[in-house]
């Protein structure tokens, strides 16, 4: 139902939602750069899904691709004079859709993309420091708590952005 996609450096990370709930909830913890969404979905419309993501801070200027059937010329219409959303029909080939969600993706800011690189290459930064300072000080405190002190940050922010670079709990990798 959903295709949320978020660049990265020179990548295109691309996550899939089946359903409205599910896109929701996945751009309500990620900063996205496209919306790739069907008009027609079980229980909401692709309109309702996208501006309600598109309302979140972080996702105020996703790019919003809209697959839609020639019976949905309302929809159209608010899309086109939105200005901020594309469409596409569904019978159109994929080179077509590509070509669409590529043009999107150069609509992008490179300061956008550049904020985005640098938030990475900080998160990066901040868990190699930490994992030095837990060789360093293997005899000492090393709760949660005070790492997270230690490289000013939230420890439950801290504890899930070191378990999303890493690939383990920072409780493991302390016991490791």
């Amino acid at each position: 139902a959903a295709m949320l996609a978020q660049r990265c450096r020179y990548t295109l990370k691309i996550d899939k939602a089946y359903l409205p709930r599910e896109a929701l909830v996945k751009a309500a913890h990620t900063a996205y750069d496209v919306l790739l969404t069907d008009m027609r979905m079980p229980r909401m419309t692709g309109l309702e899904m996208a501006e309600k993501i598109a309302a979140q801070e972080h996702n105020k200027d996703i790019k919003i691709i809209f697959l839609t059937g020639f019976s949905d010329f309302e929809c159209l219409y608010k899309i086109t004079k939105s200005g901020r959303a594309k469409y596409i029909l569904k019978n159109e080939e994929d080179e077509e859709i590509l070509k669409v969600l590529e043009q999107s993706i150069d609509e992008i800011p490179a300061e956008r993309l550049l904020t985005r690189m640098e938030d990475g290459e900080n998160c990066t930064r901040i868990v190699e420091n930490s994992k030095q300072y837990i060789l360093e000080n293997l005899n000492s405190d090393l709760s949660l708590s005070t790492i997270a002190q230690r490289v000013n940050m939230n420890p439950s922010y801290f504890s899930r952005m070191f378990k999303k670079k890493t690939g383990e709990n920072l409780s493991h990798y302390i016991q490791t």
